[in-house]
């Protein structure tokens, strides 16, 4: 019955199609600033002001904490390589005794202290992107939202879309980062984990050996190893908290703005039924960038929809249930 739009709105379409249907179907009206408008007008600039200010300290915040997490445990890597590697250079002698043990230490010293630099470069990398894709879009409706009130005949289509490319590129960008970060903490557990049997191996094996600083080495070591994993389990956990701290964050603010701006653009006569369409459309994609959190923000607007089209139902049969 609706094959051809229920397909260009993607994904299952009997029920969105329905609702497209059902929606009032009035002829598009100037978009002013009416006296009627004025206090959904006043509670989007309050909100607006309350969203831009939590996000971009929210933001920061994470940076800062990220960046703190990253530093500590590169810290105590490069603390305990350091008096580690005093040691191991000992044993590397012309006899060969502890040149294996030297081997090791060295080859995997040296891919650690490039995994957690790396992953320092990658955070800052995406970090940087996702506050120039805040700046960038904030900047945006936030010049849109301002407008409002000077301009007289505000594009609801255009503050709309502005506002959905906001949400879905934030959204990607904490994906990709949170991903991201879970990659490379991961692969540095990997090699931790390698590297740490293998030493522990060639230590065991060499202890009995009439070496004082092969004995003195693994005496150190059975304090440092469990130092160092406690280091690499607390950045792992760190950064995994913060990230859903801040994607829990951002589901919240947006949510609560999402639906000032819907209000606004119903009370100024926007075109419901091309809303939905354009919020159909466009959340399809931001569920499939952003999973879970990105399902979160479209149920919740997706009920919110059913019931504005429960309510348009009720009023249509209103008037004829009087005849």
């Amino acid at each position: 019955a609706g094959g051809a739009g229920a397909g260009r709105l993607g994904g299952p379409g009997g029920e969105r199609w329905r609702m497209n249907r059902t929606l009032n179907r009035t002829e598009k009206k100037e978009y002013s600033m009416k006296d009627e408008t004025k206090n959904e007008y006043t509670s989007l600039m309050n909100g607006w002001t309350n969203f831009n200010t939590e996000m971009s300290d929210k933001l920061m915040d994470s940076v800062k904490v990220q960046q703190k997490e990253y530093e500590q445990a590169y810290g105590k890597w490069m603390d305990i390589s350091q008096k580690v590697s005093t040691k191991v250079s000992k044993l590397a002698t012309p006899d060969g005794e502890g040149n294996e043990v030297y081997s090791v230490w060295k080859n995997y010293n040296n891919l650690i202290e490039n995994r957690l630099g790396k992953m320092m470069s990658n955070n800052t990398h995406m970090q940087d992107t996702l506050q120039k894709t805040w700046s960038e879009y904030s900047t945006r409706l936030g010049q849109q939202i301002t407008g409002l009130d000077s301009d007289g005949k505000p594009s609801a289509e255009s503050l709309y879309t502005t506002w959905m490319d906001l949400s879905n590129n934030m959204g990607r960008k904490m994906t990709d980062m949170a991903t991201g970060s879970k990659v490379e903490t991961t692969e540095l557990s990997k090699i931790w984990q390698d590297f740490n049997e293998k030493f522990y191996s060639l230590l065991d094996q060499n202890v009995s050996a009439p070496n004082e600083s092969i004995s003195e080495l693994t005496e150190m070591w059975k304090n440092s190893a469990q130092e160092v994993q406690e280091s690499f389990q607390g950045l792992w956990e760190d950064n995994q908290k913060e990230m859903d701290n801040l994607q829990s964050t951002w589901t919240e603010q947006t949510q609560g703005m999402g639906k000032q701006i819907t209000k606004l653009m119903q009370s100024v006569g926007a075109d419901y039924e091309e809303m939905l369409q354009n919020y159909l459309e466009r959340s399809m994609e931001y569920s499939r960038g952003w999973g879970m959190f990105a399902s979160q923000n479209v149920n919740t607007e997706l009920e919110d929809l059913r019931k504005r089209v429960a309510q348009l139902e009720a009023e249509k049969a209103a008037p004829q249930a009087k005849k």
